[in-house]
């Protein structure tokens, strides 16, 4: 999103990409551990049809590896042939639809820190970061290009748990760099919902 300053204001002005897990958020915690996750369900199916036809195990990628650790640390009995069921499965039977999508969510959102911890020393998680990064980079030279901002005038604000990682703040500021944009400031949020609660509760404050 973009934001301009109008009567000692910010608004925002602008948005691109941000439509959510299922048609965007592309970068995002979730992104990434998605790309992670296919990958490792891609193995997960090699091993599962060649335990069934009886054909000796294939070593499976380094990735792939610690994601299935990521699961079986939450969910020892899970199998690496059955992942798919580790990562869709409700916590309960009693569970509702709307907490159990949430929870599949964060689930594999949750898989990007395996994929950012293994970004120096493995080829499948440095190029699933490279991407994500790029694309935001992509989507910050959207609101610039076509809303007539000056990058050396502006300031860059990343917000989110991602942005605490410093290897990732550095790729995607340097994917936006490369693209010809350099701004002003570059600002870390690190909790932009609470700081988004605290501004309301100060605003709510000065009215009364």
């Amino acid at each position: 999103m973009s934001f301009q300053k109008e009567n000692g204001a910010f608004v925002r002005s602008s948005r691109a990409g941000g439509w959510g897990h299922l048609l965007g958020d592309d970068g995002s915690g979730y992104s990434i551990g998605r790309e992670a996750l296919r990958l490792a369900l891609r193995e997960s199916d090699v091993c599962s049809m060649r335990k069934y036809s009886s054909a000796a195990a294939q070593p499976t990628s380094q990735l792939a590896e610690a994601v299935f650790d990521h699961f079986k640390e939450q969910f020892p009995k899970s199998k690496l042939e059955d992942l798919l069921s580790t990562v869709m499965m409700p916590k309960s039977a009693s569970q509702q639809p709307k907490d159990a999508v949430m929870d599949r969510t964060s689930r594999i959102a949750g898989v990007a820190k395996t994929v950012l911890a293994m970004v120096e020393t493995n080829a499948d998680a440095d190029r699933i970061v490279a991407a994500g990064a790029d694309k935001l980079a992509e989507l910050a030279a959207l609101l610039v290009l076509h809303q007539g901002i000056e990058p050396s005038k502006a300031s860059l604000v990343l917000a989110g748990g991602l942005m605490q990682d410093e290897g990732y703040r550095r790729r995607i500021v340097g994917s936006v760099e490369k693209a010809g944009y350099k701004f002003q400031h570059v600002e870390v949020v690190d909790q932009p919902a609470m700081n988004g609660a605290r501004f309301l509760l100060r605003s709510a404050q000065m009215l009364q």
